[in-house]
């Protein structure tokens, strides 16, 4: 792991540049340097190899952009992992792929806006809603600390989501976080 001491590598740098600028060309398959046949452990052995070197904690002590590129390309490689680990997905991507869609689109459309009365269904993917429920479970039980964590890792999974932050900035109010 790169200390925040340490100048940041330009062999990584160079690495990570040109993987972000050439990653929207590239299908799954190709970025993550499968076959499109390769079967669950192939994937994932791939998946593996890029992610221990692309992990965004691998490289906290680079500089903002470095972070910000390794981040992106990191989503991506998770992304590509996910679609293509599930059958139900997989099938779909490959479908996709076959008329030139080098992305997997959402498995269904994002609600417009949340209601009024239920905000909770402002949360659209499956890794934010369970987040958010462990951050409920967490806040009935008075453990703010984990129901801030919880709510925070929603957060990133989900993506901008107004409700979300009010829900951290409240939970930050009673922990007597300055923001």
């Amino acid at each position: 792991m790169i200390s925040a001491d340490e100048p940041v590598d330009d062999d990584l740098r160079a690495r990570v540049s040109a993987l972000a600028a050439a990653m929207d060309g590239l299908d799954y398959y190709e970025l993550l340097d499968v076959e499109p046949d390769a079967g669950h452990d192939d994937i994932r052995d791939a998946f593996y190899r890029l992610a221990s070197d692309l992990h965004p904690d691998q490289h906290a002590g680079c500089d903002s952009e470095t972070r910000a590129l390794v981040l992106r390309v990191f989503k991506r490689v998770n992304e590509a992992y996910s679609a293509l680990t599930d059958p139900k997905r997989r099938r779909r991507y490959d479908a996709g792929l076959a008329r030139g869609e080098k992305r997997l689109g959402p498995d269904r459309p994002a609600p417009a806006r949340a209601s009024a009365k239920d905000p909770v269904s402002s949360i659209v993917t499956p890794m934010g809603r369970q987040f958010h429920r462990l951050a409920s479970q967490a806040l009935a039980k008075g453990d703010l600390k984990a129901a801030r964590l919880n709510l925070a890792i929603a957060r990133n999974h989900e993506g901008p989501n107004a409700y979300l932050d009010e829900q951290i900035r409240i939970v930050d109010e009673k922990l007597g976080v300055a923001k």
